[in-house]
């Protein structure tokens, strides 16, 4: 949640679907995050960014330029004030964030009037929350004149918005960002071992989970009484084995195979003499009674579909 005086920045990826998920969501009174807000679009150049892209686009094609594409269609800037300190009307807040706009203009040699065409300025003022505070976002089309202007997503930008705002907020509302004491003191990263100590244990819980699961499925496979049921547990033991599975960031882990190799040999489980071999997961206790000569369990499946779902 944002609380203290701050600027911060990040591109918006996934193309023309990408932007205009977040261009809706920034206006979307129903979303949850934005109960007490009030939206109010300050600068309207939504729909001049998504022509900016279409521009350079035929252009290129034109003069048989490959290549080229633009994932990310805008730098992103939310820029907030604490509750603490006094705080900008809407007019105010339009100020800010077109000077804001101006500085990063100045700051990458493009010409204001074009770069404030392809800026969109939404206020969302949150003097209504019981502890949020009120933010200005501002979206930056990376694209302008037919070519990708780096320098907007590159830190000189960043450093330009930050210098703006805090002048701007001085200028406007006699604020001073050197005078001010953030309210929540940053909490110190953990040591190294700290942290993987917890992530070691959170593996150790999910691979638990995942054997008590595996232990309900195969003792549901030994008393065969409810298909139905099966296919759930089958259902179940997936699930938890691909959570666990993607707990291991270290892919050369082989314990996950190892897993594997358990369960294809449960399902192929041969009958013999009304004796059946004794499996285990790493770790497993032998737990496994003889089987019914005349159950069946389905057949062998490949790696790749057996980590998205169990058959029963």
């Amino acid at each position: 949640m944002i609380k203290n005086w701050l600027v911060k920045t990040k591109q918006i990826k996934q193309k023309v679907k990408g932007f205009l998920n977040h261009v809706n969501y920034l206006t979307n009174d129903n979303k949850a995050s934005h109960e007490y807000s009030e939206i109010t679009v300050l600068n309207n150049a939504a729909e001049n960014i998504l022509k900016e892209h279409d521009k350079r686009t035929d252009f290129r094609r034109t003069n048989s330029l490959r290549g080229g594409g633009v994932s990310n269609f805008a730098t992103s800037l939310v820029m907030s004030l604490p509750r603490t300190i006094k705080q900008p009307t809407n007019d105010e807040w339009k100020k800010i964030g077109l000077y804001t706009i101006k500085e990063i203009a100045k700051a990458n040699n493009l010409d204001f009037q074009k770069l404030k065409n392809v800026s969109h300025i939404v206020l969302h003022d949150e003097s209504s929350s019981p502890s949020k505070s009120s933010h200005l976002h501002i979206l930056i089309s990376n694209v302008l004149d037919n070519e990708v202007k780096k320098g907007i997503s590159q830190k000189r930008t960043t450093f330009a918005a930050k210098k703006a705002f805090n002048y701007s907020v001085k200028k406007l509302l006699n604020e001073d960002n050197n005078n001010y004491t953030p309210e929540k003191v940053k909490v110190k990263d953990k040591p190294l071992f700290v942290a993987r100590a917890e992530k070691a244990e959170r593996i150790m819980l999910l691979f638990k989970n995942f054997k008590n699961d595996f232990n309900d499925w195969f003792n549901e496979i030994i008393n065969k009484k409810d298909n139905f049921i099966l296919t759930k547990l089958a259902s179940k033991v997936a699930n938890s084995f691909n959570t666990f599975d993607n707990s291991i960031e270290n892919k050369k882990n082989s314990l996950p195979d190892k897993i594997l190799n358990v369960v294809e040999e449960v399902e192929n489980l041969k009958i013999d003499n009304e004796t059946v071999q004794l499996l285990e997961l790493p770790d497993f206790e032998k737990h496994i009674e003889p089987l019914k000569e005349e159950e069946k369990i389905s057949p062998k499946t490949t790696r790749q579909r057996r980590r998205r779902k169990l058959k029963s």
